[in-house]
């Protein structure tokens, strides 16, 4: 029952095994490339937009790193993401806010892993990730040429979105320990 959604110890579950991990299971050269965001990101990002959560990592550049992991909880449920090929990407954002021809090629992936199976169904995740996406290049300068952001369509052409096979939790409480 202290789980339920409006709750915010919950968060502690998925933020201090996300910790764990990265600094104890991971090799350190892996560690080191690997950006976590913790269970605050998304909560920020569905209610204060693109915009508030660029305040939150104004002290640190995204870009530098090669992989985003993030975790999701809509309607009570767990979920998480991991976005690999984050150079690539930067690069492609920022030939994008300059006009450049995309060839229409993904230059990074989106990963879901969910313990109930596949995309949720109304999930916004998505379409919130890929607008903080162009909005963290423009902050960042990755369009400063152009003072512009990339085009949204060219932000969804460049990352490919793939759910990926994970263990299915048997019940509906386990989900954050499962992501």
């Amino acid at each position: 029952m202290s789980l339920a959604d409006g709750v915010d110890i919950r968060d502690a579950v998925p933020d201090a095994l996300a910790m764990y991990f990265l600094i104890k299971e991971l090799p350190v050269t892996h560690s080191k490339e690997c950006l976590v965001f913790g269970t605050l990101f998304y909560r920020m990002l569905c209610f204060g937009g693109p915009s508030k959560v660029t305040t939150m990592t104004r002290r640190v550049n995204v870009f530098e790193y090669s992989t985003w992991v993030f975790f999701f909880c809509e309607e009570g449920h767990w979920w998480t993401g991991v976005l690999s090929d984050v150079p690539r990407l930067e690069r492609a954002l920022s030939l994008s806010a300059g006009e450049a021809v995309h060839t229409g090629t993904p230059v990074a992936t989106l990963a879901f892993f969910n313990s109930l199976g596949g995309y949720p169904r109304g999930s916004r995740v998505r379409s919130k990730l890929l607008g903080w996406m162009r909005t963290e290049s423009s902050q960042r300068g990755l369009c400063e040429s152009t003072k512009r952001e990339p085009a949204s369509d060219w932000v969804s052409s460049c990352v490919s979105i793939v759910t990926s096979p994970v263990p299915q939790q048997r019940d509906v409480r386990d989900c954050c320990v499962f992501a």
